[in-house]
């Protein structure tokens, strides 16, 4: 979640070396780019974090020991970050009574409603409304209305809005 971590261990001295981490996103032409240069540390583990990625693309990383004979080691790798984007589950349980879990990731933070409707469509309860952090959530519907009665068995749709996203699904009350 905090970006593309990068981490080497060497098992000899690295005295007066430097790691130069570059990259450069894959499928494009563009020369590679420097994204740090860190003194090596005794022990010869490395651990990098690049936090500028962006998700859903591709890096391919060159990460060199250099001294001051020049460098020494160089190592690629690529790198293929997931797609960015809002996902919604099944609930848990389902059927249910009295009770059920409703899951949700976000990549960023995000304005969210999440909400229960009856199957004819008119709304029954709000669970989530407002900016939620980017993420794992989940809301828990006790089976009860706005009110805080209990409803009725039957088919109830929980609809999920962030953004641009919106996307419903089934769950059924069995009581």
């Amino acid at each position: 979640d905090e970006g593309v971590r990068l981490k080497a261990r060497f098992d000899y001295s690295l005295a007066n070396a430097a790691f130069v981490v570059v990259n450069r996103a894959n499928g494009g032409s563009d020369d590679f780019v420097s994204v740090s240069t860190v003194n090596a540390p005794e022990d010869g583990n490395f651990s990098f974090v690049d936090a500028s990625v962006e998700a859903g693309r591709g890096y391919r990383y060159k990460i060199s020991v250099i001294d001051g004979d020049g460098e020494f080691f160089s190592q690629t790798a690529d790198v293929k970050l997931p797609g960015a984007r809002v996902e919604l589950s099944q609930n848990q349980p389902n059927p249910f009574n009295p009770s059920t879990t409703i899951r949700f990731s976000l990549p960023a933070s995000e304005e969210v409603g999440l909400a229960i409707y009856a199957a004819d469509g008119k709304l029954v309860r709000t669970l989530v409304d407002g900016v939620r952090e980017r993420g794992a959530h989940s809301a828990t519907w006790d089976g009860r209305d706005m009110s805080g009665n209990p409803v009725s068995s039957g088919v109830y749709f929980y609809r999920l809005t962030a953004g641009k996203f919106n996307e419903s699904k089934k769950m059924v009350l069995l009581k």
